[in-house]
């Protein structure tokens, strides 16, 4: 029997092949795709004094990120390492994504609305993992194109 293949949509650290290594060994990057009708944003509060990517809802914005297939035991290894995310279905969003293709999935935290004072800061080596998946021509629109809310600034890590 064959075993299922799961594909999950990256579009922070999980686009960089290196994280994929370290978090799913042997695993690839399947293939870059379009997410329809979200932003990319800095509002999912960490436990480590930082705040990381998540997504929100915004129809006037797409997100570009990595299909990586996964087998069940990958998935649920792969859900240990994303605290605060939900798994969402996200098939229906991706554009010109084929019928015949596996479902889509996507770790989605609830975006908060108002980030607290103390956890005002994006990890500086989180801003690189995640562009280090993203062409280098292409890493100043992925900035520009990532919300970052009012007072959050990048850290230098310690």
């Amino acid at each position: 029997m064959q075993t299922p293949i799961i594909r999950v949509f990256g579009y922070g650290s999980l686009l960089s092949e290196k994280t994929i290594q370290r978090r799913l060994p042997g695993q690839k990057i399947v293939r870059r795709a379009t997410l329809d009708g979200c932003q990319r944003t800095f509002r999912k509060l960490g436990n480590n004094n930082h705040v990381y990517l998540t997504l929100r809802r915004d129809p006037h914005f797409s997100v570009t990120g990595a299909l990586i297939d996964v087998s069940p035991p990958e998935l649920a290894a792969l859900t240990r390492s994303e605290p605060g995310y939900i798994l969402v279905d996200i098939t229906l969003d991706m554009r010109d994504y084929p019928p015949q293709e596996p479902r889509v999935y996507c770790f989605i935290a609830p975006p908060v609305e108002v980030v607290p004072n103390h956890l005002k800061s994006i990890a500086g080596s989180y801003i690189k993992t995640c562009l280090d998946g993203v062409p280098p021509e292409e890493r100043r629109k992925w900035l520009e194109e990532t919300e970052v809310p009012e007072g959050v600034t990048i850290a230098e890590d310690e």
